[in-house]
């Protein structure tokens, strides 16, 4: 949890993405599309430093989440209207990947193409990201609980967009590999900029290397209605403005979340807040703490006796490989990553929620 120009924010996602593909899930185009298919939007800030991501929701904006969902959930159409996008832009989304990409494909066209597969892109980044953000308001509101059959539509729809979402950044990578080699520059440049930026650079064969460098430093994404994105010193700026901080809402020691697999087992804990850190410091039979995870946390899991989340729902990648290994896990317990320190003797109980420091 943390307090932005006076409001409490919640921590959603903390994963490896950088500026071009965070803008896919921050701004007015994404947002537009969520609202059209659940019928509410919510407001954000993500910050995003050394390539990786905390994206964060306002609270009250998740209370009004909440409600339209509890009224989504009663109409019985609603998912098969879900189940009809998701089908119909999932093929209209491989199709582009047909495209044949080489040096007689026009400056025009690489752009039209990406803008276009953005186009059909949306409804599914939406629809994704609402499910998640659904599973994880389902586990405190009980009004939610009873739909059953849309959690269950939420994992497959996360599963397989994120395998989608690997294959367009295979084809949108071999647009961006025309793109450096026609203007000179690097083609890990061009995910720092979003896409009317490359629309710029394409049409005046100039980049704002100054711009990038920033980028990679500190950049934030903010989304209240409107959608901003600042970087490096204004990016430090506004965050400073807004008294961006932490909030610890419970003692140390103890807390709960959400049993996602079941299983009780005792050991010491390792915390790492991303996975260039958990490669580095987990070893097999440790706890794993950690405030999300994805598919490159595979062989992590593998090591680990439990583990632990700050955020995520029964659809999250945590709760689905746990199960899948049969290894104790708690998600959407917001701050154990705050709670726990390295070495902490703990002991995670997945059938109650609770992870407790053993004195």
């Amino acid at each position: 949890m943390i307090n932005f120009n006076g409001k409490k924010y919640e921590l959603l996602f903390s994963n490896n993405l950088l500026p071009f593909w965070a803008l896919h899930y921050s701004d007015f185009l994404f947002f537009n599309e969520f609202k059209k298919q659940c019928g509410a939007k919510y407001n954000i800030v993500s910050i995003i430093e050394n390539n990786w991501q905390k994206k964060y929701a306002e609270l009250h904006s998740l209370d009004e989440l909440t409600n339209a969902f509890t009224k989504k959930v009663k109409n019985r159409k609603w998912l098969n209207e879900l189940k009809t996008t998701y089908r119909e832009k999932t093929i209209k989304v491989e199709k582009l990947f047909k495209i044949e990409i080489n040096k007689t494909t026009s400056d025009k066209e690489l752009i039209a193409i990406l803008i276009h597969l953005r186009s059909e892109s949306v409804p599914l980044d939406a629809m994704s990201n609402m499910l998640h953000i659904f599973a994880h308001l389902a586990q405190d509101e009980k009004k939610l609980n009873d739909a059953e059959d849309i959690l269950k539509y939420g994992i497959f729809v996360k599963d397989n967009v994120s395998k989608l979402l690997l294959r367009r950044k295979n084809f949108i990578n071999k647009i961006f590999k025309e793109i450096a080699k026609r203007f000179g520059i690097n083609i890990k440049d061009l995910e720092f900029l979003s896409l009317q930026e490359i629309n710029i650079l394409i049409k005046s064969g100039k980049i704002n290397k100054q711009l990038i460098q920033n980028r990679r430093n500190f950049t934030v994404v903010f989304f209240n209605g409107k959608s901003k994105i600042l970087e490096g010193k204004s990016g430090h700026n506004f965050v400073n403005k807004g008294k961006f901080k932490d909030i610890i809402e419970a003692g140390r020691g103890s807390i709960k979340g959400f049993g996602a697999s079941s299983g009780k087992v005792r050991g010491k804990c390792v915390v790492v807040e991303n996975i260039f850190m958990a490669k580095a410091k987990m070893k097999k039979g440790s706890i794993l703490i950690v405030p999300y995870t994805g598919p490159e946390y595979l062989p992590i899991f593998k090591l680990a006796k439990a583990v632990v989340t700050d955020t995520g729902g029964i659809t999250s990648h945590a709760a689905i490989v746990s199960r899948e290994l049969k290894i104790p896990c708690v998600i959407g317990t917001k701050i154990a990553t705050k709670i726990f320190k390295d070495g902490d003797l703990v002991e995670v109980d997945a059938n109650t929620g609770i992870v407790k420091i053993i004195k």
